[in-house]
């Protein structure tokens, strides 16, 4: 089976490609592979370790993913379902039916959404698993009555909700959490690496993903259109700010400045270029 391999595992394997002998006896055995499209018992092959399980996992988490989203998450959406039905939710009142869902099968899914953009069916089928367990419906029937909808009860507590979280939500927020701090540069080793390996030509908010990025990259680079609506720099002395393209004047729309026509938008490039280097005050001829 052809697997996606992930960032902890692709490290060890020269960023993701195996040795030039690895990779003749690949080509030896069945047809060209696109590049970073690795099958696990080329790698085991070439280093002489023992090949890893197709599903080999590290603290929860497969270090081998399969192309379908949906068939790589199935294990965590059949854990919760067993979770669910170990309960007996009949036998349980609503209170304690609601601590359930808020304090163990939310953090079940909590580590995983963290890292990955689940599918939206993926979400929406945990969300109607969750929902049945609350209001004690047989998971067999497709068709339940339910009193409220789930979106109403998933408001906040002060809202009149029970405080339970939308799945897709949930997952959304955890991954901007990750992509804010690639985009602030947090001082932490895990962006150092992302930013060496994806962002050593281009800038987070202009780089695109390609077909060799892991999951994870490409997750965290689909919240930029969220971190859009609300991210804007707080200016020191303006050397990583570009002018025109990161959002840093929180009184315009978008938070980027347009040049004015005729202007010559070249002269300048990061927002260091309109700071006056004596006084620290803006350069109000080139404003």
């Amino acid at each position: 089976m052809k697997l996606l391999v992930e960032e902890p595992l692709a490290l060890l394997f020269d960023n993701g490609k195996c040795s030039e002998e690895g990779a003749r006896k690949k080509k030896k055995f069945g047809p060209k592979k696109k590049k970073g499209i690795l099958e696990a018992g080329a790698c085991a092959t070439d280093t002489n370790t023992a090949k890893m399980p197709a599903k080999a996992k590290h603290l929860g988490l497969p270090l081998l993913f399969p192309r379908s989203k949906r068939l790589a998450m199935a294990d965590l959406k059949d854990r919760l379902l067993d979770k669910l039905s170990g309960w007996r939710a009949k036998l349980l009142s609503q209170a304690g039916r609601g601590i359930l869902i808020r304090s163990v099968a939310t953090p079940l899914l909590a580590y995983p959404m963290s890292f990955f953009e689940m599918p939206k069916s993926w979400s929406l089928e945990v969300d109607k698993s969750l929902k049945k367990f609350w209001w004690a419906h047989s998971p067999e029937k497709s068709h339940n009555l339910s009193l409220k909808s789930w979106s109403s009860m998933c408001r906040p507590k002060f809202e009149g909700g029970l405080g339970f979280r939308i799945s897709s939500d949930f997952n959304i927020s955890l991954l901007t959490k990750l992509a804010w701090s690639v985009a602030s540069n947090r001082p932490s080793l895990w962006v150092t690496l992302m930013k060496g390996k994806y962002l050593h030509q281009t800038g987070f908010w202009e780089v695109e993903a390609t077909l060799q990025a892991s999951r994870i990259w490409k997750g965290i680079l689909s919240m930029r259109k969220f971190l859009e609506k609300g991210f804007c720099y707080l200016i020191g002395n303006g050397e990583n700010v570009a002018i025109w393209r990161d959002p840093w004047i929180p009184s315009i729309p978008g938070f980027k400045p347009s040049p004015n026509s005729g202007s010559n938008a070249l002269a300048v490039s990061v927002v260091a270029d309109l700071i006056d280097p004596i006084n620290g005050q803006w350069n109000r001829s080139l404003l």
